[in-house]
């Protein structure tokens, strides 16, 4: 249960910083250049789902679509789906 709720923080943690990119007026596009294949190593380390991972990734390095919480996603799909 402990690690269920860790997992949670972090990927909510995960998403949190791929969208905080659009706080700083013309870094987001280059924020999410840099944190788009940190995103796809946390979120396959947390979950080791390379699908839903390398799409964390695309989803990340993709213009507007920071909006989209791919590693809570990908905690939904471990502990609620499965």
């Amino acid at each position: 249960m402990k690690r269920k709720i860790k997992n949670l923080f972090y990927s909510i943690l995960i998403d949190g910083v791929g969208m905080l990119t659009y706080l700083i007026p013309g870094w987001g596009e280059i924020g999410d250049i840099i944190w788009s294949p940190i995103s796809t190593a946390l979120i396959y380390k947390l979950y080791d789902n390379l699908p839903l991972a390398i799409i964390g990734g695309i989803e990340e390095a993709s213009p507007g679509g920071d909006f989209i919480p791919t590693a809570t996603i990908a905690w939904i799909n471990q502990y609620l789906i499965k």
